[in-house]
């Protein structure tokens, strides 16, 4: 897949954006190669260069002040005039960071502007048919958040059961007020609890069937047993592990 089969696969209002990173011992250069429609070649944009021991990137402040978007969507803006949809791939600390919502001022964040999709890679775009695919009615959705990262043995096999056997529901478990969430060892996601319940009631407006996994459900076993379900979209507001 060369860049020439991405861009002739985008439409006139879409960009992709492929983040790359080179590095030394002591530095990370941060770039951003962006194509367009009508683009003889990707363009080159350099972004910012940083020390490796500079942790500002994995600091949650990055959603608080315009600083980053400066450095990254504020250097890149000129070339998305007229575009909808950006797909962009991110690299290194950029996996760390909702690049898609970070502010661009006091009102307004990135996705408030352009519909964004995050890729693992835009080459993805060159295997896409006849430009964006068609919206289709939304039937079915499988939907996990506010989960528990740090079952003991005895609850994971609880829950695994329950899974398997459909129990669901006999023993609902609220974090917020079981446990202090800062003694566990993989920290629980304040707002993902929110956000798919806040999504599951949207789905159910819109008459889609919606499964919602909480607390201790978002096991193994719940996911494998999606196999049979075939949901159209499946949602998952949890950690990201690299």
């Amino acid at each position: 897949i060369s860049w020439q089969d991405v861009r002739d696969n985008l439409e006139e209002n879409e960009a992709a954006i492929e983040f790359v990173v080179s590095e030394t011992d002591e530095v990370s250069y941060y770039s951003a190669e962006i194509l367009r429609k009508d683009y003889d070649q990707p363009q080159h944009v350099f972004l910012f260069a940083q020390k490796n021991e500079d942790t500002s990137l994995k600091n949650m402040s990055v959603y608080d002040n315009d600083r980053l978007y400066k450095k990254t969507w504020g250097k890149i803006e000129k070339y998305l005039k007229g575009c909808n949809d950006v797909y962009f791939a991110p690299v290194g600390e950029f996996y760390r960071i909702g690049m898609e919502y970070l502010p661009v001022n006091d009102s307004d964040r990135v996705n408030d502007i352009y519909n964004m999709h995050r890729l693992s890679s835009t080459k993805s775009l060159a295997g896409r048919k006849d430009g964006k695919q068609k919206k289709t009615k939304m039937t079915s959705a499988a939907l996990y958040g506010g989960l528990d990262y740090n079952l003991d043995s005895e609850n994971m096999e609880y829950y695994a059961y329950a899974m398997q056997t459909g129990l669901r529901g006999s023993s609902s478990v609220n974090l917020s007020n079981s446990r202090n969430i800062q003694d566990m060892s993989w920290g629980y996601l304040r707002g993902t609890a929110d956000e798919v319940t806040s999504i599951s009631g949207i789905l159910e407006e819109m008459k889609c069937k919606t499964d919602l996994y909480t607390g201790g459900e978002g096991v193994e076993e719940s996911f494998k047993m999606l196999d049979d379900k075939s949901p159209q979209v499946i949602h998952v507001a949890t950690h990201g592990f690299f």
